[in-house]
């Protein structure tokens, strides 16, 4: 649950033993969110597995980058431009 009270599932098939998934969360939204939950698994040969989960997201708004013809200097290959937000300065490696 999200801490506006939206709800959201995720299911997954079967995993082969080393495989990885990755599971969307949320509704891509941007703004900033905390989760609670519950991750559960079937674990082969172990039974049923569950943990309960907490945690933060930040969904920053896509960066929309526009120019005036006045702004481009076409001798000088200067084109100035504006970005609709200012961008985030953290790499995402």
């Amino acid at each position: 649950m999200r801490d506006d009270g939206k709800h959201f599932v995720v299911n997954h098939a079967a995993l082969a033993k080393g495989q990885a998934v990755s599971l969307p969360i949320g509704d891509g939204d941007a703004g900033k969110a905390s989760y609670q939950g519950t991750l559960s698994a079937q674990v082969a040969g172990e039974g049923r597995w569950s943990g309960e989960l907490t945690f933060d997201t930040l969904v920053r708004a896509p960066i929309k980058v526009t120019y005036d013809a006045d702004h481009l200097d076409l001798d000088h290959q200067v084109l100035q431009f504006k970005l609709s937000r200012r961008p985030d300065r953290r790499s995402s490696s």
